[in-house]
């Protein structure tokens, strides 16, 4: 992208050679993230790092804002990353001796650092870049996307072991659940929602979008992409997933009527035509029919196994009970130490501790 967008000129003249690299980073690593051995994860971490410092040194000795959002929360993520270096600081004081695990607090610490120095870039690539680089951002997205749903397909519909191509772990035993290069199915469907998410907004701005600029087969790019994320979805069985992919798109369907506000609901000193109130009938109801429509096809990609999913909700689904006692039993872990915690990455062998004869398994985070 040059400056404004539309060309592969990648020079650094408006300062945004960084956020560009990283965001290229950002739709590659979900190929190997997750997968693959766990150097991976520290290479991404490292990229990631290092993106995040050259661009803020490049931006302060340029005289700009090196962290482009509202001073609020500005102060919330510095409080945060504040707050995790402290947490590192006082695992290395009170050290195993005192139950603290400071090697476990600094391997998970870069993480945090990572997590920061993503939305450094991001918020300055979303200052800098404008309309043009946020249609660039939703073309990448939604192209790793179509891709991701290209390579779980081929492991789903055609049987080929893709995760052994890739050199990750051993393919998961829920055959039956869509789960692409990653293992768990769950942590797929968060990233397709995602990839979903970009690919439905690329498609609908551009076909409302009256630019001259407006290109058709990226149109069409993104409505296949949305729809292969859409179906990527459906098939990792995930409810949670589902749910909150509706409930998105209902705010985003009642935001759509909200910008429309140039027709209003109701106008007492003028009749309405039926044509009229037809067309306001429809746009009241479109954040509803928008989030029936999604489920209506989730269930339908999902097949059949997907509605037997929500309908263990009903009873009493060992998934979920599972999870509610383990949230129960883990409360008191909370109450106990409610500032510090117990270290970062030390939830398995603090729950083992407290962990019900009952619940098996081995729980590495807070359901």
């Amino acid at each position: 992208m040059s400056a404004g967008g539309t060309g592969c000129d990648w020079t650094d003249q408006d300062g945004l050679l960084a956020p560009r690299l990283a965001l290229a980073a950002a739709c590659i690593a979900p190929f190997f993230f997750g997968c693959s051995p766990p150097w991976a994860s520290g290479l991404l971490v490292a990229v990631f790092c290092a993106l995040a410092v050259a661009h803020t040194v490049e931006r302060l000795a340029r005289g700009r804002e090196w962290f482009p959002v509202p001073l609020s929360l500005k102060l919330v993520s510095l409080a945060l990353l504040a707050w995790s270096a402290a947490v590192v600081a006082i695992d290395m004081v009170l050290g195993p001796a005192r139950g603290r695990a400071p090697a476990v607090s600094l391997r998970e610490m870069p993480f945090a650092a990572a997590y920061f120095g993503a939305a450094v870039l991001g918020a300055s690539y979303r200052v800098r870049g404008g309309a043009e680089g946020w249609r660039g951002a939703l073309k990448a997205v939604s192209a790793a996307g179509m891709l991701l749903a290209l390579v779980a397909f081929a492991e789903y519909f055609a049987g080929w072991d893709v995760k052994a191509l890739l050199g990750g772990a051993d393919p998961s035993p829920r055959r039956f659940r869509l789960s692409g290069p990653y293992v768990n199915p769950n942590r797929f469907a968060v990233l397709m929602v995602v990839c979903w998410g970009c690919a439905a907004g690329g498609a609908i701005h551009g076909i409302v979008s009256r630019s001259a600029r407006r290109s058709r087969w990226w149109t069409a790019l993104f409505l296949a992409s949305a729809l292969a994320a859409g179906t990527c979805v459906g098939l990792t069985l995930s409810r949670l997933a589902v749910i909150s992919a509706g409930i998105a798109l209902c705010l985003a369907a009642a935001f759509a009527v909200h910008r429309a506000g140039r027709v209003r609901l109701w106008r007492p000193e003028e009749a309405l035509t039926r044509v009229e109130k037809a067309r306001l009938a429809a746009l009241a109801a479109l954040p509803v029919a928008a989030m029936l429509a999604w489920g209506a096809w989730s269930l339908s990609a999902g097949e059949w196994r997907l509605r037997e999913r929500f309908a263990d909700l009903a009873g009493q689904d060992p998934n979920v009970t599972g999870r509610l006692a383990a949230i129960r039993a883990a409360l008191p872990l909370v109450t106990e130490r409610p500032i510090i915690g117990w270290g970062l990455g030390m939830f398995e062998p603090v729950f083992a501790g407290v962990q019900p004869p009952e619940l098996p398994g081995r729980w590495r985070e807070v359901p």
